[in-house]
């Protein structure tokens, strides 16, 4: 690995990961989603999109994931680009496939 690089640690990474998943459906199964609950549980999704922003990917696949956090409801717009970042998405996706066939 070349100097200055972080190297990504997949324990940690998936531990931080797995955080934000369970608070992601913890949020969505608020009902209703209104209330100081609710409020708590946005701000600690906040806090840990934060953190999987802030981990080092040790792959393609949580590159992706980065990416759906950072662009969101984006993804699904015909505004914002939402194609083309879908696109980059599916590019992504296309080339970690590619990588695993030559493997």
């Amino acid at each position: 690995m070349p100097k200055g690089y972080l190297k990504a640690d997949q324990a940690i990474w998936k531990q931080t990961f797995d955080k934000y998943l369970d608070i992601r459906q913890e949020l969505e199964e608020t009902d209703p989603p209104i209330g100081k609950e609710f409020d708590d549980l946005q701000d600690r999704l906040f806090e840990a999109e934060e953190a999987v922003l802030a981990q080092p990917a040790p792959d393609t696949f949580a590159v992706i994931e980065k990416l759906r956090i950072i662009w969101d409801d984006e993804l699904f717009s015909e505004c914002d680009n939402g194609p083309y970042k879908r696109g980059v998405i599916g590019d992504l996706l296309r080339l970690e496939a590619c990588r695993a066939d030559a493997g």
